[in-house]
């Protein structure tokens, strides 16, 4: 099974969409699949971890989302033999979709929003928690649904913590920060400041992502604070492992927290992040400290310490969490590409 992944990463768009994409590789490879990523956009970072996955990348010309993006994806895939293409960002439309599927490629798109005016995917992948299938009701008739945190694209890394449970302590004291693979807010430094000056018993472990523009700044600030700051994590379930609690921005890291039973205080960047965080508080999977841009340092202390002290509370969390996300959408994933290909035929043209 070769399969082409056209995503991209940057300081500005982050990098989820290429870790979830790499989460999903991995898992096809483990099938004794081949995986080539095509990124319009890239970092140095990103592309060092997908070579050391033996993922091929190469790098295209072109705008992200244009007709050219999509006949350059559509070629790169036939010259490939790709049995998938697997698109994965906001820019890859009903257009793109359309183009693609023109030439008899089959197409996988992961998805979070449900904007497309029509989808003419094979498979649509929504891994968020409440998502429903009346948002994809303009799909072509064959079109299949994978929907909800069952289909969460997590890395191989979490698969050797698949029997493992948390053992729940009184009273926390080892919190998890991590923003994302960018942080455009640079939210991480105000939370650093604000745990360091209003609960100094914690102990902070601040993971940044490779295209994370304030490193500089955060070494010189977590230097002189209880504070140990990962860059570039090559072990973050490791450090999950090692966190009683955590506060993120709602994204791919959630899924991976939810595993892991950490209990999770998360942020909202945008409305959709929002939904989601709110869908979880309501089950109380998850505790939701409002917008990013609302950003309250005594709040968000108040809040941590309230769950640090409540095992109870922490327990639950962790319980529902890991029913949630059970570690194996990623295969799920693997094996409806697999299974697919192998029974549904299809014509190659190129326009």
């Amino acid at each position: 099974m070769n399969i082409l992944f056209r995503t991209d990463a940057s300081p500005l768009l982050g990098t989820g969409h290429v870790m979830r994409c790499l989460a999903l590789a991995e898992a096809c490879q483990e099938l004794g699949g081949a995986a080539t990523f095509l990124l319009a956009s890239i970092t140095p970072a990103i592309e060092q971890l997908l070579s050391s996955h033996r993922i091929s990348v190469t790098v295209s010309p072109t705008q992200p989302g244009s007709a050219n993006d999509a006949w350059h994806a559509a070629k790169i895939a036939i010259e490939l033999a790709a049995d998938w293409v697997v698109i994965d960002g906001i820019a890859f439309g009903e257009a793109y979709q359309k183009e693609l599927k023109s030439t008899g490629l089959r197409l996988l798109v992961l998805d979070d929003h449900a904007a497309s005016g029509h989808w003419y995917a094979d498979l649509i992948l929504n891994q968020n928690y409440g998502v429903r299938a009346a948002g994809y009701e303009n799909r072509e008739p064959n079109t299949e649904l994978f929907l909800g945190p069952r289909f969460a694209l997590l890395r191989q890394e979490f698969g050797r913590w698949r029997d493992w449970h948390r053992e729940v302590t009184p009273q926390a004291r080892r919190v998890l920060i991590t923003m994302g693979g960018s942080d455009p807010d640079n939210l991480t430094l105000q939370i650093v400041k604000a745990i360091a000056t209003h609960a100094p018993e914690m102990e902070m472990t601040v993971v940044v992502g490779p295209s994370n523009p304030h490193v500089a700044t955060l070494r010189a600030v977590t230097a002189s604070v209880r504070c140990d700051l990962v860059v570039n994590a090559t072990n973050i379930s490791d450090l999950m492992a090692k966190s009683e609690l955590a506060v993120i921005v709602a994204g791919g890291t959630l899924w991976e927290l939810l595993f892991m039973e950490v209990a999770t205080l998360s942020y909202a960047r945008d409305a959709l992040q929002d939904e989601v965080v709110n869908a979880l508080l309501n089950q109380r999977v998850i505790h939701h400290l409002g917008s990013v841009s609302g950003f309250d340092a005594k709040a968000l202390v108040e809040s941590l310490r309230d769950l640090a002290g409540s095992k109870n509370r922490r327990r639950s969390m962790g319980m529902a969490g890991r029913q949630i996300v059970d570690g194996l959408g990623a295969f799920r994933m693997a094996y409806a590409l697999r299974q697919t290909s192998l029974s549904t035929p299809r014509s190659i043209t190129m326009q």
